[in-house]
C-alpha cells in the first residue's frame, strides 16, 4: 500500500478563507480562539506567527499539521503492521500554479501539486523546470513500479524505504526537485506535539 500527502496541504484554504482573501491578522485570532480555546497559547507557542510570513502563512502550517499530514500519519502506521507501506510527501516548494494570474501567498507544495507530475492538467502540458520534469519522470516511474512490483524503488533511482511499523523515523519518502529522500515526517509537522489534541 501506498499513502501520500503534500507539505503545504491547507495553503489553499488560508489563502482564500471563506471564499474571498488570504487570511489576516484578525481572522487568524478569531479562528485561533474559535479552534483552540484555551489551548490557543500552546498552539502559539509551538507556531509562533513571526516564523512565517504571513498570517495566512502560520494558519495554514497549523492546520497543514494538525488537520491534514498528523492524522494521515496514522494510517501508515497502523497499516505497516500487516503489509508493506510506502509514504511520501510531495515537497516540491514552487510547484505550478492550478490558477490564472499571480498567487494570493506563499503556496508552497499545495494540495493537489503533485498531481502536475502524473497528467497533463486541462489538456495542457506541465509547465515544468528541467528540474521539475525530473522529479516528475521519477514519480512516474515510482508509481509505475509500485503497481507493477509491489515496490517503488524497482524502478530504479533513489532508494525509497518502506514505511516502519514500529515508528523509527526518517521512512517517509520526501519528493522534491533536486532532492527526494527520507524526511521525518511526524517531526516536520509537529505530530508530537499534536498527538491527544
Amino acid at each position: 500500500m501506498a499513502n501520500g500527502t503534500t507539505r503545504d496541504e491547507r495553503t489553499q484554504s488560508a489563502a482564500r478563507y471563506d471564499g474571498q482573501v488570504p487570511i489576516t491578522e484578525r481572522i487568524c485570532d478569531e479562528v485561533l480562539t474559535e479552534t483552540f480555546s484555551t489551548d490557543r497559547p500552546a498552539v502559539e507557542a509551538e507556531y509562533p506567527r513571526a516564523s512565517y510570513g504571513s498570517a495566512a502563512e502560520a494558519w495554514a502550517a497549523i492546520m497543514t499539521d494538525r488537520k491534514w499530514t498528523c492524522t494521515q500519519y496514522g494510517t501508515p502506521r497502523k497499516l505497516a503492521r500487516y503489509t508493506p507501506f510506502y509514504q511520501y510527501e510531495f515537497a516540491d516548494p514552487a510547484p505550478p500554479p492550478m490558477w490564472a494570474g499571480p498567487p494570493p501567498m506563499l503556496m508552497g507544495a499545495y494540495h493537489t501539486s503533485d498531481v502536475w507530475s502524473l497528467f497533463d492538467l486541462g489538456g495542457m502540458p506541465s509547465p515544468f523546470t528541467p528540474e521539475q520534469q525530473r522529479l516528475a519522470d521519477q514519480i512516474i516511474d515510482y508509481w509505475t513500479s509500485f503497481a507493477g512490483f509491489g515496490d517503488p524503488a524497482e524502478a530504479g533511482g533513489t532508494d525509497w524505504p518502506r514505511f516502519r511499523a514500529d515508528g523509527n523515523p526518517p521512512h517517509t519518502q520526501a519528493l522534491a526537485p533536486g532532492g527526494i529522500g527520507p524526511v521525518d515526517l511526524a517531526a516536520e509537522h509537529h505530530c508530537d506535539f499534536w498527538a491527544g489534541r
